[in-house]
């Protein structure tokens, strides 16, 4: 780190690490909340739109044309086909603009080598979103019942209950575990209220001189975090699954002909809106 930052030994006893997604794990513009708050010209702040978006229970609503209902429902939108082409054309476009960090696998790996039980947590709008199962480097890293998603669970961060839900999955004390992300509200201040023992931001452009500890790049926490020999990386059950199971996609519509899911989890891969036959006006499927 180009400043002064805290010792190995600050982060002695920590046996979880929690990992946000999105400009964390992955870089890129992806922002479907202010893209849809800019394209509609909303008046709600980015919170009230986040919680919308990405805290819609997928398999609550059922599957895209649903969520594309809710969506409106929740926004206040014009209810006609119009703003659900809009929609669906900001989301589309929008999770395409991301990838996971080269960086990323060989950070993972390292840390799972050290010891450390490694989570995903993430305010994520639809399975689209899900990019680190996707990555091929990274799934042979990350435990999938350790990897939670906003829209799995209909709460998002900085609400106390998701980072209590991962520990809980992890069977790990959040006095144990660490969250790392890119997000002072969402995962630093989210986290500490949630009873999380310890936090890092990542900070590649030093917008956030005033919060430590901070690093620039992933590669830092090798140098920050010590092996964790202790560490017993016993199977757990997930209380995200418990709480909210992932949908079964297995009939998916995808973004390759030909392709197959090979996610080790309930989340598909990335969807393509939308299916043939589905009318985007009323929210129905007529291929059913």
């Amino acid at each position: 780190m180009s400043h002064a930052g805290p010792s190995a030994e600050f982060f002695q006893g920590i046996r979880l690490i929690i990992f946000d997604q999105y400009k964390t794990l992955t870089e890129g513009s992806s922002d479907p909340e202010r893209e849809i708050i800019r394209e509609f010209q909303l008046k709600q702040d980015y919170s009230q739109v986040e919680a919308v978006v990405c805290g819609t229970k997928w398999d609550e609503v059922g599957g895209e044309a649903s969520y594309l209902n809710a969506l409106v429902t929740g926004l206040q939108l014009p209810d006609c086909a119009e703003t659900r082409q809009q929609l669906e054309a900001i989301l589309q476009r929008d999770q395409a603009q991301e990838s996971v960090v080269k960086s990323a696998g060989a950070v993972l790996q390292e840390l799972k080598r050290r010891g450390y039980k490694l989570a995903i947590l993430s305010n994520a709008a639809t399975p689209q979103y899900t990019h680190v199962l996707q990555h091929e480097g990274l799934r042979d890293i990350l435990d999938p019942a350790l990897c939670c998603f906003s829209f799995q669970l209909g709460i998002v961060k900085p609400d106390p209950r998701i980072f209590e839900q991962i520990c809980t999955a992890a069977g790990v004390p959040p006095s144990a575990a660490l969250m790392v992300g890119d997000s002072v509200r969402s995962d630093f201040n989210g986290s500490q209220a949630a009873g999380v023992a310890k936090q890092i931001l990542l900070d590649p452009e030093g917008k956030h001189a005033d919060v430590e500890p901070r690093i620039h790049e992933l590669t830092q926490l090798l140098d920050l975090l010590p092996a964790n020999e202790k560490n017993t990386l016993s199977e757990s059950p997930c209380a995200c699954r418990s709480l909210a199971p992932a949908p079964n996609f297995s009939n998916c519509y995808h973004a390759n002909p030909g392709e197959t899911d090979e996610l080790p989890m309930d989340i598909a891969s990335p969807l393509r809106f939308s299916p043939a036959g589905a009318d985007l006006s009323t929210g129905h499927n007529s291929t059913s």
